[in-house]
């Protein structure tokens, strides 16, 4: 690849992610800012905010990206997410095996983080009525959704 090549995938991923971003009111604040905003709030209340907020902004974005809030749509969109919102390094990851769809994620941020993510992340799936799994650590997030392939639908 050329490095006017390269320059010009750079900018337009770029003005790909700021168009997201701009359209779906995104702020960027300071890790230790959200992390403090995380740690104020009850546990029990994490899960219901990522059903009431993440879970439709999951749907609206993944319409915006692949056309159609599917399973497929939800895979895009982490991976978009992953690649643009968080600061490196950040690891994402889907596996697929003859058990399901595994998806890892790894964001640096906090175990409520992670919860959060991977409650709203369950909730669109409900949607699709698919099932799944998680494991939350303060450092990452694995999805398991059985029987399904993301990649390959």
């Amino acid at each position: 690849m050329s490095l006017n090549a390269y320059v010009g995938e750079c900018l337009r991923r770029c003005v790909d992610w700021v168009r997201l971003q701009q359209e779906f009111e995104h702020v960027s604040m300071p890790k230790d800012a959200l992390v403090a905003f995380l740690d104020r709030i009850a546990d029990s209340e994490i899960a219901t905010l990522a059903h009431t907020l993440l879970a439709p902004r999951m749907t609206d974005f993944a319409n915006l990206v692949h056309g159609t809030a599917d399973a497929r749509g939800l895979l895009m969109s982490m991976k978009l997410s992953a690649k643009y919102q968080y600061p490196a390094p950040v690891a994402f990851e889907v596996r697929e095996d003859d058990k399901g769809t595994h998806i890892f994620l790894r964001h640096g941020i906090s175990q409520k983080w992670s919860i959060f993510l991977a409650e709203g992340y369950m909730t669109y799936l409900k949607r699709l009525q698919l099932t799944g799994s998680y494991e939350a650590t303060n450092k990452s997030l694995k999805i398991t959704i059985p029987q399904t392939r993301l990649e390959t639908t």
